[in-house]
């Protein structure tokens, strides 16, 4: 078991919100004991990539298939879903940007997953799975209680401390390839 944080990433460097969610993922996984595993696709160095060991990340699976060096929504879900099957994923994490907005439903759906979008702290897990996001337009809060197996989380931007400490993730490849 798991939990797996999805890494965005911009001119072959991991966005300011990947270390956030990186950060909430180890986080998450030091509070069920699981460890955390980064997940990333695209042009990225591996230099990069073992960057997010700094940040939490046990290692680090790299999606390396041609078809997604370019954001595709559908490809991308598709690929992060194998991947959350084969580490027994039981937490999905990623950032709450315009490109999960898109994919984080995909995923949730092709995991039998519960969703829960733009989280803004660690889920109370003493009695079940509890997450909190704001409402209206962050002028109230919900709290969701989340019973499946499977979970996927969006983190809402700017809403978990960054810590950086010493630490190089190792980086596995894997030839995933998404069907036409």
């Amino acid at each position: 078991m798991s939990v797996l944080v999805f890494l965005e990433h911009a001119g072959g460097k991991i966005k300011k919100s990947s270390f956030e969610a990186l950060t909430y993922g180890n986080d998450l996984a030091g509070l069920m004991g699981m460890p955390c595993i980064a997940v990333a696709a695209g042009n990225i160095t591996t230099e990069a990539l073992q960057e997010a060991g700094a940040y939490g990340a046990s290692k680090v699976i790299y999606l390396n298939n041609e078809k997604l060096k370019i954001f595709n929504v559908q490809a991308y879900a598709s690929a992060l879903a194998s991947v959350a099957s084969e580490q027994n994923a039981r937490v999905v994490i990623m950032s709450a940007s315009f490109s999960a907005k898109g994919m984080a439903p995909r995923l949730a759906i092709k995991l039998n997953a519960a969703l829960a979008d733009s989280v803004i702290s660690l889920p109370d897990v003493s009695s079940g799975f509890k997450v909190r996001k704001g409402a209206f337009s962050g002028k109230a809060f919900a709290d969701l209680s989340l019973t499946s197996d499977v979970k996927v989380l969006t983190l809402s931007p700017n809403s978990y401390k960054i810590v950086k400490k010493d630490g190089v993730a190792a980086v596995e490849e894997n030839n995933y390839s998404p069907s036409d």
